[in-house]
């Protein structure tokens, strides 16, 4: 497929532009396919997901054919267990692990590591994603709560859309020289704790209740 830019697209990063033309894709998906070399711009590869697009570009791009076929092949992987019972299984997902197949990620997924470990996960929702009802972002680490049951599987869901669940993320991150409080992009607020390095940080959440510039609540991590 192949798209114009229009002057009032100029400027916009190509994974952005890409991702506006297909509301139910991640701009994280339309960069893995510009690495990929799937998408030209003026018939080059050499492209960037960060390049700035220019009036009248020609982007083409080739979407890989997706693989719904194929059966989940349990795939046996350390999991780091913290609780499990007849109904649902809770694990600590380590950072690099992608919670479920989809483009780019066909094996190796947690739902393959799981499906190794439990003789059956819920069945209810996706064919490709068994027993999940939330998700964590693939370099996101963090405990995971996973349907054995369909019982388990329609009561957590529930659960989520009511918002009866409460998350808590937390972030790390290094210090310029001499700082020790700021904001994030976002608004959160940050103040430097007194560990043994330093210069590692630890996010508050912004006192407003809403994050400045965005309009949204402020992160709830610490």
């Amino acid at each position: 497929m192949i798209f114009r830019v229009e002057e009032e697209d100029r400027g916009l990063r190509l994974d952005v532009f890409l991702a506006n033309r297909f509301p139910d894709r991640s701009r994280s998906f339309m960069k893995k396919l510009i690495l990929d070399g799937l998408v030209l711009v003026n018939g080059r590869t050499t492209v960037k997901p960060g390049y700035e697009v220019r009036a009248d570009d020609e982007v083409s791009m080739t979407l890989p054919e997706a693989d719904d076929t194929g059966e989940l092949v349990p795939q046996s992987m350390p999991l780091d267990v913290l609780h499990e019972d007849e109904d649902i299984i809770v694990v600590n997902k380590a950072p690099g692990v992608v919670v479920h197949p989809g483009a780019g990620h066909s094996e190796g997924t947690l739902v393959h590591g799981l499906l190794a470990h439990c003789p059956r996960l819920a069945m209810q929702g996706a064919p490709k994603r068994p027993g999940i009802v939330h998700r964590l972002d693939q370099n996101t680490s963090g405990a995971m709560v996973v349907a054995k049951t369909e019982a388990a599987y329609l009561c957590l869901i529930r659960q989520f859309k009511e918002h009866q669940v409460f998350k808590e993320y937390r972030a790390g991150f290094r210090l310029s020289a001499g700082e020790r409080s700021g904001h994030t992009s976002t608004g959160t607020r940050w103040t430097a704790r007194k560990w043994p390095w330093q210069r590692t940080g630890a996010v508050k959440p912004y006192r407003s209740g809403k994050s400045k510039g965005t309009g949204g609540k402020s992160a709830c991590s610490r």
